[in-house]
């Protein structure tokens, strides 16, 4: 990482450089290749006072990390709204632990119906956060999460919570359809992940036919390994599986070919 500070009106030529200019790599400055760099720029308002020189750095991480996830060569420009996605996911990342013990999550349940007979044959589970007497729309904190592992945290209760309303279900006499669980594509590297799977279906004693578990596309092909190595397990527990955001990944023709999914 490299950090600059130079007048505005060397802007546009600095950013041409950083954009792709061929180097030569040779004595005689024949043979060349062409080296680029990702880069987050912070144009400091005329006038502007600092404390700190961190001040500045904080705001050039922010773009500059998010420089580093588009493709080579991209320039991103800071602006204030960015500080405020960051305090806010930060703020997530902290209350999260506190808020899943509190139980603040709760499992809303999509029907799934057969349109030719208009019945329900299954759901799937959906999570919502209440928080302060209001429902924190899910795109505001599962991104959020995804960026670590709480996001596993979060489908391994939103699981548990599946299962003991099933079992309740049942126990009331209630028609019971199959539940469709999401999981993060996070889960994946866990070598772990079908047993931490069964021991809570197993542990709340839930018919496994009641279960269904949806996982999203892989993007690379040691994930999909991973992938295919956990739904031949599930289906050999006669746990349901299903494929999310399916053409989106690594290999689609690949993911339905190999991949036996119900």
């Amino acid at each position: 990482n490299f950090v600059a500070i130079f007048r505005d009106h060397l802007l546009e030529q600095v950013l041409e450089i950083i954009k792709g200019i061929p180097v030569p790599y040779d004595p005689a400055g024949e043979k060349r290749v062409n080296v680029s760099a990702n880069a987050g720029v912070y144009v400091i308002p005329e006038g502007t006072v600092f404390e700190n020189v961190g001040d500045i750095i904080n705001r050039i991480m922010i773009v500059s990390a998010l420089a580093r996830k588009e493709e080579e060569g991209s320039v991103i420009f800071y602006d204030d709204r960015m500080m405020e996605v960051r305090d806010r996911s930060m703020r997530i990342q902290r209350i999260f632990p506190m808020a899943l013990a509190a139980k603040e999550f709760k499992v809303f349940y999509q029907p799934k119906v057969d349109v030719t007979t208009g019945r329900i044959v299954g759901a799937e589970a959906l999570c919502r956060w209440y928080r302060d007497g209001k429902i924190v729309p899910p795109m505001d904190f599962i991104p959020v999460l995804e960026q670590n592992l709480d996001i596993c945290q979060l489908d391994f209760y939103m699981l548990d919570c599946v299962c003991k309303d099933i079992c309740r279900w049942l126990a009331e006499g209630k028609e019971v359809v199959r539940v469709s669980v999401n999981l993060s594509r996070k889960h994946l590297p866990d070598a772990d992940l079908l047993e931490h799977i069964m021991t809570i279906i197993d542990d709340n004693q839930t018919p496994h036919q009641y279960i269904e578990i949806e996982l999203t596309e892989t993007t690379t092909d040691v994930a999909f390994k991973d992938l295919k190595r956990v739904v031949y397990g599930l289906q050999a527990e006669g746990i349901s599986t299903s494929v999310d955001d399916f053409g989106i990944g690594y290999s689609s023709l690949n993911l339905i070919r190999e991949i036996p999914w119900n």
